[in-house]
């Protein structure tokens, strides 16, 4: 059961340099309960799919598509029925808490807020609430904890409180863009086993943006990976790390510093000006001729999606 279609989403935005395609005639189903991890490079559109979700991007955007959550799509409702679901039943992460956090409000207040709008509680109750989920985030004093400001705090407790406000209301779909991003490594194990734990507690989906690949084969049923706003390969976790199909897939996990360390020759594409026909077989060192003027059309192979035409 499938609780999050996506349907051939495109997003540009318009610069001064000229159009950004950022993400390029994109599919996928999310699974009711599964954790997908959306992986790639820095800047192939990981960030832009995870924020058009709810609609939170700037007015220079441009989207068409469908982004469909039951019977509506996301992409055609207004802001205000838009701000009934989000945090209720879909929320996100962000992956930078000095930006996404009110630096003159206090911690507590940001949390309990929530819980007085989307709930109606009175002040006492969403303050027991908000600290209350505090403890549960870690913070060994909930009760100081709620009275101090993002500033006191360091990056990794802050990403905790960003943490708290994703996951206070419940959410069906939980958003984590980058949760572990410049976090050390204990660190973000313990954040990933708190967003497992939750997740199967309110048996939520869990929709992880990550360039982390040991985050994503750690806690992704599937992954789904990008390359200059397409994805390419959509597989089991499992499959997709034992044997890769796309060769972005294979040289990308080759790069890593637990494999061979060999870095994919070349850099990626402009998303301005992307090259014709396959986006990565400049690259490739398997390309066919049909590579560098055809764009492959994803297919089903072997269980899983692929974009490629050495699997035709």
């Amino acid at each position: 059961m499938s609780c999050l279609h996506i349907k051939h989403l495109t997003v540009t935005f318009e610069t001064l340099m000229g159009t950004v395609v950022a993400v390029d005639d994109v599919s996928f189903d999310h699974e009711s309960k599964e954790t997908l991890a959306l992986v790639g490079e820095t800047g192939c559109g990981k960030s832009v799919i995870a924020s058009s979700i709810l609609k939170l991007l700037p007015d220079n955007a441009n989207l068409s598509g469908e982004i469909l959550y039951g019977d509506k799509d996301l992409l055609r409702l207004s802001e205000r029925e838009l701000a009934d679901i989000r945090g209720q039943e879909i929320s996100i992460i962000f992956q930078n808490p000095t930006l996404a956090l009110n630096p003159v409000y206090r911690i507590g207040d940001q949390i309990s807020e929530l819980f007085r709008v989307h709930k109606r509680a009175s002040s006492k109750k969403s303050k027991a609430y908000a600290t209350s989920l505090l403890g549960r985030m870690g913070f060994k004093d909930p009760e100081h904890a709620f009275h101090m400001y993002p500033s006191q705090f360091s990056e990794g407790m802050n990403q905790r409180v960003l943490i708290a406000l994703a996951l206070a209301l419940h959410p069906k779909i939980i958003i984590a863009d980058e949760p572990t991003k410049g976090l050390d490594d204990q660190l973000k194990e313990e954040i990933l086993k708190e967003l497992m734990k939750i997740k199967e507690e309110k048996e939520s989906s869990l929709f992880l943006i990550t360039h982390d690949f040991d985050a994503a084969r750690n806690i992704a049923d599937r992954v789904a990976l990008m390359y200059c706003g397409q994805i390419v390969e959509i597989a089991l976790s499992p499959d997709f790390f034992d044997e890769p199909f796309h060769p972005y897939a294979r040289g990308l996990l080759k790069s890593l510093p637990s494999h061979d360390f060999a870095p994919i020759p070349g850099a990626s594409p402009s998303m301005i000006s992307p090259p014709e026909g396959c986006r990565f077989h400049p690259r490739c060192a398997e390309r066919l001729e049909v590579c560098s003027h055809e764009m492959p059309e994803p297919i089903k192979k072997s269980g899983r999606i692929i974009r490629c035409f050495l699997y035709r």
